[in-house]
């Protein structure tokens, strides 16, 4: 009887403990969990966590270096994340690069022509420009016009003062203003040698002389010089 409690008691041990330990897992089990946890994290560590062309794009654009931003830009679209980042990067770039070109147009249309070359690195060349003397020019004498037919004692005009005109026989008169007005009056006797008025002459041996327009000239006394003067009465 008490062979039979003890058989009993040693099976309801066994059960018990079968029921208190649980079944563990084959080898199989084991290292095909462990191949999955290692597949999971080195899948992990293959993500970049940041992209790497994005953010050097970014610093880039901030500091104003146009073509790296844009290149490095460009280049992280590669890469499955910084995308955002490297859409701003390049449209900074962009941005930038117009600027930049727009700052530079206008400080070389401001910029003198000899610094604008000189800054491109060309030789500013200085040319004297040489004046040929002039070629003298010659100028043919002009003939007097042929003198107005005019008859002594008849009027002329004010515009014709001290004229000279030619009467039908030939003889010299003058325009002259009278108390009656302008009339011509001659003959006179004029030396043919053209004058100008206002230059010497010699009272007593020159009488009357003649303009290269055809005006009649007297030598008359200023002061202590005579010199030549318009014969207008």
């Amino acid at each position: 009887m008490r062979g039979r409690q003890y058989r009993e008691a040693d099976e309801w041990a066994d059960d018990d403990a079968d029921e208190r330990w649980p079944i563990t897992e084959s080898e199989d089990e084991r290292w095909e969990s462990a191949r999955r946890r290692a597949a999971v994290l080195s899948g992990a560590a293959e993500r970049p966590v940041v992209n790497p062309y994005a953010i050097v794009a970014l610093a880039a654009a901030l500091l104003f270096l146009v073509p790296v931003a844009i290149v490095f830009g460009l280049l992280a679209f590669s890469h499955p994340k910084g995308k955002a980042m490297a859409v701003v990067s390049v449209l900074l770039g962009i941005v930038e690069a117009a600027v930049l070109a727009g700052v530079l147009t206008i400080m070389g249309a401001k910029l003198p022509h000899d610094l604008s070359s000189n800054a491109t690195g060309t030789v500013a060349v200085t040319t004297t420009a040489t004046t040929a003397a002039p070629v003298p020019t010659t100028v043919a004498p002009t003939t007097p016009a042929a003198p107005p037919e005019a008859v002594a004692g008849t009027a002329c005009t004010p515009a014709q003062s001290a004229l000279i005109g030619q009467a039908s026989d030939g003889t010299t008169v003058i325009c002259l203003h009278s108390g009656n007005g302008y009339r011509w009056a001659g003959p006179y006797t004029l030396s043919t040698t053209a004058h100008d008025a206002g230059t010497p002459c010699t009272a007593g041996t020159d009488k009357g002389a003649r303009t290269a327009d055809g005006h009649a000239l007297v030598c008359e006394r200023s002061g202590s010089a005579t010199t030549w003067a318009l014969w207008v009465e």
